[in-house]
């Protein structure tokens, strides 16, 4: 397995952020006063890959839609506080390595994720990385929807012979959707079986 372009999600398959999600939503719920919903990290499981929408509406379906993205997104920001300072207990084992290794064979290498502005910050700011990195999506930033992201990082920078790789279903239906081969992370969060390509951890990229 060896493509020209690597285009990758963030939650499962560069680093394991359910824990501290779970509490920092689980804070701003209580903070918001709205709710006594605590988040598992089963329930962030469920739904990392999802758009902040459907979230709100799957975490807090006692409230308005309106309401719960209110919620939602001072959520966000208890999670991006609670993780700042602690990438290197998250990150999966070996990504900053292999990152380099693929960039030294020549290939561009691209995040698309369905986070919210500042996230991705999070990583460059804690982690060595962001000098490999050739270009970034995230939700609403450009597009709405993962698929029209992967689609427009492969459009902006001319990409043939890309991957995007990914650890739940709804990763390879936008990797389908925007017309790009699939790699699925095997150690994330979901189940792929009808993934093509399969790596075990991260490193395996570079096999």
């Amino acid at each position: 397995m060896e493509f020209k372009n690597y285009i990758f999600d963030m939650d499962g398959t560069i680093w394991d952020a359910a824990e501290m999600a779970a509490k920092g939503f689980t804070a701003g719920i209580r903070a918001s006063g709205k709710s006594d919903r605590i988040v598992t990290v089963e329930d962030i499981h469920k739904n990392f890959g999802l758009t902040l929408e459907q979230v709100a509406v799957n975490l807090l379906p006692e409230l308005s839609e309106k309401e719960a993205m209110e919620v939602i997104l001072e959520c966000e920001k208890h999670q991006s506080a609670a993780m700042e300072g602690h990438v290197q207990e998250i990150v999966f084992p070996q990504v900053v390595e292999t990152l380099q290794k693929l960039k030294e064979r020549g290939c561009g290498l691209y995040i698309v994720s369905n986070c919210l502005d500042g996230y991705l910050d999070i990583l460059y700011r804690n982690l060595d990385v962001k000098k490999y990195i050739d270009g970034d999506a995230w939700l609403h930033h450009p597009m709405h929807c993962k698929a029209d992201n992967i689609r427009y990082v492969v459009d902006k920078y001319q990409l043939t012979d890309a991957c995007y790789v990914g650890d739940i279903q709804g990763d390879y239906d936008a990797s389908m959707e925007a017309g790009v081969e699939f790699v699925f992370a095997a150690y994330g969060y979901g189940d792929v079986p009808e993934a093509k390509y399969i790596i075990n951890q991260f490193s395996d990229l570079c096999k």
